[in-house]
C-alpha cells in the first residue's frame, strides 16, 4: 500500500521511484514544484483567512526542506541554522537578508516554531511594501511567501538543465530516495 501513497497529487511513492530509475529530469522537477506549491503555496492563495505568522512558518519549513533537496540532506535535524545561511547566501530573491540568517533562524523560524510568536523585537506584516525593513525589523509574509515560490521555481528550473549526474542531481536523489523510504516506513 505504501508505494502508492501519493507524494503529490499526481506522484506516488511507486511513481517518483520509476523516474529515478528511468532518470526523467523533467517530470521529477515538475513533480518536486508541484508538492512544493500545492501543500504549501497554493493554500495561501485566494484564502481571506490567511495571516503571516502562518505564511512565514510554512516559508520556513519550505526553505529548510528545499535546503535539504539542494545540499543531499535527508532530513535538516541539527541543520536547520546552516539551511537558511546557505539559502539566504545564494539567493539573489533574498538578498536584503543577506548577513541575517542567523537572526532571521532564531527571531522568526525558531520564535514561530517553538514560541509561536517572533522574539528579538522582530515583527512580521502583510502589507507588501518592502521584503525586509531593517530599521524595524519587519518581515513582509506575502512577500516572502511569493518570494520562496520563485526560489522553488529556480530550483525545478536548475533541475532539468543540469546533467543527471551533476551535483545538484546527486544532492536531489538523496533525498527522493528519503522522501520515499520514510514514506514506506
Amino acid at each position: 500500500m505504501a508505494n502508492y501513497t501519493k507524494l503529490s497529487s499526481t506522484v506516488t511513492v511507486e511513481d517518483c521511484t520509476k523516474m529515478v530509475e528511468v532518470q526523467d529530469k523533467e517530470k521529477i522537477a515538475n513533480f518536486i514544484s508541484e508538492r512544493f506549491t500545492e501543500r504549501y503555496i497554493a493554500p495561501f492563495s485566494n484564502n481571506k483567512q490567511k495571516n503571516g505568522f502562518s505564511m512565514l512558518a510554512i516559508s520556513c519549513l519550505m526553505i529548510e526542506a528545499l535546503e535539504s533537496f539542494r545540499q543531499g540532506w535527508p532530513n535538516s535535524d541539527r541543520k536547520s541554522a546552516l539551511a537558511f545561511c546557505y539559502f539566504f547566501d545564494r539567493s539573489t530573491n533574498f538578498h536584503e537578508l543577506k548577513g541575517y540568517c542567523q537572526e532571521f533562524y532564531k527571531h522568526i523560524r525558531c520564535g514561530l516554531l517553538h514560541q509561536a510568536e517572533t522574539t528579538g523585537g522582530w515583527h512580521i506584516t502583510r502589507k507588501k511594501n518592502t521584503l525586509f525593513e531593517k530599521d524595524t525589523k519587519t518581515i513582509d509574509a506575502t512577500l516572502f511567501l511569493e518570494k520562496v515560490g520563485l526560489e522553488v521555481e529556480a530550483y525545478a528550473n536548475e533541475l532539468k538543465e543540469s546533467e543527471w549526474n551533476s551535483q545538484l542531481w546527486k544532492k536531489t536523489r538523496v533525498k527522493l530516495k528519503h522522501i520515499c523510504k520514510e514514506t514506506n516506513a
